[in-house]
């Protein structure tokens, strides 16, 4: 026999349940609800669209919330772990504003960030950036050497050395030089422990820096140029062959690796 209560047949499962009801023996029932506003506890007097519906436990009621008028998933709320969780995962420089107020971190350091995947990222883990996590454009640098001839007009030869503390790639060559004129000058590359270096160490192959009746030239192609230098690699810049330039500046465009 089934237990004490209300019962009533389940024709589908072919089966007696029990019904609930109240501490009176009355049976629940629920009228057919075409507006959300129909329910007793909800306060929605002026809803639009995309608009979240939410409890609020002071009111006792479900009152509603605009929408933050993003396309992306996201709570009406989030509780400290998951805005943190968020925060950490997108949060970029170029996105953030300028606070109304002091901002305090209490002492945290965010961590479990992960490397930057653009430009635009502000934060990691707490510790520094290696070079591959660098944005490329933070990687650039610009190696400079200057020959002077002193009031005259600059002669052939070896003109100086450069050390380059930090392995790096070359992107570019440019010389700028005081007034017209032509120039060649060569580049060679030893490592310091070799130095110094000489003709048979030149990097930059048949496409040697040219100056040809100009005050300038520039040169991204590097044909058959040996374009990497390692750190502590020994650069030295030789005048093959000049007319009239008293002044030059040859600057390399590199990238860190």
């Amino acid at each position: 026999m089934p237990q004490e209560g209300t019962w009533a047949w389940d024709s589908t499962n072919e089966k007696w349940v029990k019904i609930k009801t109240d501490s009176q023996g009355r049976l629940y029932t629920v009228a057919v609800i075409d507006e959300l506003d129909d329910i007793g506890d909800v306060n929605v007097p002026t809803p639009t669209d995309d608009d979240i519906l939410y409890w609020d436990a002071a009111a006792n009621k479900w009152q509603d919330i605009a929408h933050l008028g993003v396309t992306d998933a996201h709570h009406a709320k989030y509780t400290n772990s998951e805005a943190q969780t968020t925060v950490k995962a997108n949060v970029k420089l170029n996105e953030l504003q300028a606070p109304d107020g002091a901002v305090a971190c209490g002492g945290q350091i965010l961590d479990n960030i992960g490397a930057p995947s653009d430009a635009g990222d502000a934060l990691r883990k707490g510790t520094a950036l290696t070079i591959t996590e660098m944005p490329a454009n933070m990687k650039l640098l610009t190696i400079t050497f200057i020959i002077d001839g002193g009031g005259s007009a600059i002669t052939t030869g070896e003109k100086g050395h450069l050390e380059i503390p930090f392995a790096c790639t070359i992107n570019q060559v440019t010389m700028l030089a005081d007034q017209s004129g032509s120039i060649v000058v060569d580049i060679w590359k030893r490592v310091y422990a070799d130095f110094p270096p000489t003709n048979t160490q030149s990097i930059t192959a048949s496409a040697v820096p040219t100056v040809t009746t100009a005050v300038k030239s520039q040169d991204s192609t590097l044909t058959g140029w040996t374009t990497a230098i390692a750190a502590g690699d020994i650069l030295a810049f030789n005048v093959d062959s000049v007319t009239d330039i008293q002044r030059l500046t040859i600057s390399l465009k590199v990238t860190k690796t």
